[in-house]
């Protein structure tokens, strides 16, 4: 058991899976290879890093101040044997998300793929849509092959959950690309259409298409994947940068037209975030190990301590995304809507 000083009334947090990628809020407890790192008021969170060996995080028990609550957010290594549940006083954390039909978009790798496997995590029914959603199969997910960036797309991913199981609770629009460009004037029509087509028209399809059966409910939850990009700008990504502030603004307006009728709109807004993007061959890694001369690791930590300047000092993790996916779509965060959170570790700093 590790030991904390007097503080608060104390509990006992049991995590009897294969350790926590990330939680929700701020940190009460965080732990790097079974070693305390620091402590203080907000939500637990267990952190299972790569280079810290995951049997330091089976049947071990963890104290936290009572006025926490522990959230398991993903277990690795990250397949459906690797669930767990954390037990605070002997009771599980319930999110609300049990039986929930979920439509998540882009869910074939990055957050997009962790928010499929967190949301059936927690017992929630998730149709994975993409161009190739394979990785995402799992009990309770149903993978959808689709283009999302066409008229019809999104519209036959909602229509599959409807007919799988007659209702849509939560939608995520999570599908979107990036390109890099040499400055505005570079970027021709066929190539903002693209990007618009893909990142913004694909959520406001899949929007049209599931807020009427989620108005008949009168419940419904959508979190749209936005970006830091969104409001702080780069000219190299022009039309990534318009496609993220226009999602933004819709999921505003959203939770403004359907508050009233039970449907929460809210988005996250990822900072640079460690997908697969970066690391396939020919990816952001290998772009940035040429321009800085160093090998792929080397310089994506330079890019993200002395380029970007995160304060947080790395890229973000699509777990650590994901959990605040699943918190805004789950009742825990039913007083909710029409936020932008921005997990970005502290790199857009203004208000």
């Amino acid at each position: 058991m590790t030991a904390f000083p007097p503080r608060a009334a104390r509990q006992d947090v049991r995590c009897p899976g294969n350790g926590i990628a990330s939680g929700v809020g701020h940190e009460l407890v965080r732990i790097k290879g079974g070693l305390l790192l620091e402590e203080s008021i907000g939500t637990a969170m267990i952190s299972a890093h790569a280079d810290a060996p995951l049997a330091l995080f089976q049947d071990t028990e963890y104290s936290v101040p009572e006025l926490g609550f522990a959230f398991c957010s993903w277990c690795y290594p990250g397949s459906a044997a690797g669930t767990c549940d954390l037990v605070m006083g002997g009771v599980s954390m319930d999110m609300g998300l049990k039986d929930r039909v979920a439509l998540v978009t882009g869910a074939g790798s990055g957050i997009g793929l962790a928010t499929t496997r967190l949301l059936a995590s927690e017992g929630a029914r998730v149709v994975a849509a993409d161009l190739d959603p394979n990785l995402a199969e799992g009990p309770a997910v149903l993978t959808v092959k689709v283009d999302l960036s066409v008229a019809g797309g999104p519209e036959a991913a909602v229509a599959r959950a409807i007919d799988a199981w007659g209702r849509i609770d939560i939608l995520v629009n999570n599908v979107g690309r990036l390109e890099f460009r040499d400055g505005f004037l570079s970027v021709c029509d066929d190539e903002w259409k693209s990007i618009l087509d893909l990142n913004f028209f694909s959520t406001v399809r899949a929007c049209r298409a599931a807020l009427p059966h989620m108005l008949a409910q009168r419940s419904g939850a959508i979190v749209t994947i936005a970006s830091d990009q969104g409001r702080q700008p780069e000219p190299s990504s022009v039309d990534y940068c318009v496609s993220k502030a226009a999602s933004l603004m819709l999921s505003k307006a959203l939770a403004k037209e359907f508050g009233p009728m039970g449907v929460r709109s809210n988005c996250v807004s990822p900072g640079p975030t460690r997908t697969p993007a970066w690391d396939t061959p020919g990816g952001f890694a290998d772009s940035l190990s040429e321009q800085y001369s160093m090998d792929r690791d080397g310089a994506v930590e330079h890019f993200a301590k002395f380029v970007k300047m995160i304060p947080a000092g790395r890229l973000g993790k699509p777990e650590e995304i994901a959990s605040t996916v699943a918190y805004l779509a789950s009742d825990l965060a039913l007083y909710i809507n029409g936020a932008d959170y921005r997990v970005d570790g502290g790199l857009v700093a203004g208000v």
